[in-house]
């Protein structure tokens, strides 16, 4: 249901790339080809105008299963050691990064990537502006961009958030930002069963990724780094806290493989550990139905997810 519903919302043509693929997105922009400049470049913007859409889409496609496999990958190293039944701190954390690596899958099946750009490939995209006079003086400054595929262009802006907010940080504004959106476009959907359903889906995401005072959508990763570096959170020997939910947690993390529908996110508002895991899984969860169904409407060869995470599935299960 989730899948057939936001299916429109693909970046165009990408459930076309076939066969396996061999370059990202920066090693495009680094080729030196298959774009050039109508437009100048700004120090933490530009906009290339693609002459090779397809090349385009298959450095996107080769980010999408590296980002899927990552967060299989991930999510697979999650599992019980009965020595410890009460160790679940790293479980959560594998968790996390599981939806981390997803969400970047996501947002780029959205024609949407994070991307971290550094000297060696802003010279080589400065060299192709100034072929076509549009560099001037200019300078791009390395970071963290959001590219966006708008039509036949690529427009690329450095990420910029309050305070000192790092590239997971970042991730997840992004990503709220995509949800947000959707969020608009479906109320506009004539009202279905399946359209109402995704609405009421997403926007509990948007809720567990917004609380606590998370305006930005950072609260997955404030958990992290609670779990992580703070070990506030009971998960931790003595496991003082959470004590009271342990086989919850596990259960819980093995959830990923199931229809995202069924995944419940909206309940836990008095746990914050499982509602933190619950989401995580969610989003893992919904990355692998998306990557299943562009790959079932490829509509010649093998989709390029065969290639990738569904062959890493396909050798768990």
């Amino acid at each position: 249901m989730l899948e057939s519903t936001l299916r429109p919302y693909w970046v165009r043509g990408i459930n076309e790339i076939t066969g396996r693929q061999s370059f990202s997105l920066t090693e495009f922009l680094d080729f030196k080809k298959g774009y050039v400049f109508y437009d100048s470049i700004q120090t933490t913007s530009f906009a290339p105008t693609i002459i090779d859409y397809v090349a385009l889409l298959k450095g996107y496609a080769f980010d999408i299963n590296r980002f899927g496999c990552a967060s299989i990958e991930s999510i697979n190293s999650i599992y019980y050691k009965p020595e410890f039944p009460k160790a679940h701190a790293w479980s959560c954390i594998k968790a996390y990064y599981s939806a981390y690596y997803a969400a970047h899958g996501i947002l780029r099946m959205m024609g949407v990537s994070c991307t971290t750009f550094d000297r060696n490939v802003l010279g080589s995209i400065e060299t192709i502006a100034d072929l076509y006079g549009k560099k001037g003086a200019i300078s791009i400054e390395k970071g963290y961009y959001k590219c966006s595929i708008n039509n036949n262009k690529l427009e690329c802006s450095k990420i910029i958030t309050s305070g000192n907010k790092g590239s997971h940080e970042q991730l997840w504004l992004i990503y709220l930002q995509l949800i947000e959106i959707l969020l608009l476009e479906l109320v506009k959907e004539t009202p279905t069963i399946e359209i109402q359903s995704t609405i009421s889906k997403l926007s509990d995401l948007k809720a567990n990724l917004t609380c606590s005072g998370s305006t930005d959508g950072n609260w997955l990763s404030k958990v992290r780094n609670e779990i992580n570096y703070r070990h506030t959170n009971g998960l931790w020997y003595p496991y003082n806290k959470a004590a009271r939910y342990f086989e919850k947690i596990e259960r819980t993390a093995n959830y990923w493989s199931n229809n995202p529908e069924s995944i419940e996110i909206s309940i836990y508002t008095a746990e914050p550990i499982l509602r933190f895991l619950s989401t995580c899984i969610f989003i893992t969860s919904l990355y692998v139905v998306l990557a299943k169904d562009m790959s079932n409407r490829c509509p010649k060869g093998k989709s390029f997810h065969i290639n990738g995470v569904l062959a890493m599935i396909n050798q768990i299960n």
